[in-house]
Order: structure tokens, then sequence, then C-alpha cells
């Protein structure tokens, strides 16, 4: 799992912009994008590069935050706090 910060990402059409930005990408991918925290967590098999130029074509600025999230590692309790405070306005879940 990979982590991308979006600075850019400040609304719901941001986030949708990123979601087929993502998409695009790789059709297979999981995500979970966090307007709030304007983070997305992507599970891919892609190179992450190819998700971060498919977003920053979609002209939003991505920084590649954590790098491989280990399987071990991936659960809720051991993400950073401010990263995982979800809600059903600000998050959005692809599949």
């Amino acid at each position: 799992m990979y982590e991308f910060e979006i600075h850019d990402m400040t609304c719901g059409h941001c986030a949708s912009t990123v979601e087929k930005a993502i998409k695009t990408a790789d059709p297979d991918a999981f995500a979970s994008i966090d307007l709030g925290t304007r983070t997305a967590k992507v599970e891919t098999r892609s190179d992450p590069a190819a998700i971060k130029t498919a977003i920053e074509n979609g002209r939003l600025s991505v920084q590649f935050q954590t790098g491989l999230i280990s399987e071990r590692s991936a659960s809720i309790s051991k993400f950073p706090r401010r990263a995982f405070k979800p809600s059903a306005r600000n998050l959005i879940r692809l599949r």
C-alpha cells in the first residue's frame, strides 16, 4: 500500500479527479481517499510513480508520502492518528 499526500485536493471534485486518475493508471487498484487529511492510500500492483504521474496529469500536486507499507503494518492502528479520521462526507472508497 502506498500513501500520497495531495495538497491541492480541497473539494469533492478534486477527490473525484484523484479517483479517476488512480483508476486510469490501474483499473484494479483499491484506494481510500481522505479529503480531510488530503491523502490517498492506494493498494496497487502498478509502479507508484505511474499513480503519481496520473494524479499530476489531473493538475494536482502530489507528494509520495510513505512508500510501501508492509501488510503487517498496514492495519488502522499503525497509521498516524491524523491520517485516519474518516467521515461519511470526506471519505471515498474505490473498488
